[in-house]
């Protein structure tokens, strides 16, 4: 960043907390933040799973059931926070 190059955080960002801290380390270095909210609803998020959960090696993670509900329980969508919201294609 400080180098002037594209950056791009790929993290949960679950809290509205975080998402601030990090604007505000983006701006303090000059650069220009876009938050990007990749919006699905849940029925989408478990297929998804489903299909990754099954995926082996040292990248794989598994989430289960209860922790995807924990997930989602504490989970502060961004709402009026600057963000994009990127729905998923139909198809």
């Amino acid at each position: 960043m400080r180098a002037g190059r594209d950056v791009v955080v790929d993290y949960s960002f679950w809290s509205r907390a975080a998402r601030d801290d990090y604007k505000a380390l983006v701006e303090s270095n000059g650069g220009r933040w876009e938050l990007v909210h990749l919006k699905v609803d849940r029925a989408t998020l478990e297929a998804r799973l489903a299909v990754r959960n099954e995926q082996c090696g040292a990248d794989a993670v598994t989430v289960d059931e209860q922790l995807l509900a924990g997930y989602v329980a504490k989970f502060e969508e961004p709402v009026g926070e600057g963000e994009r919201v990127v729905l998923p294609s139909a198809g």
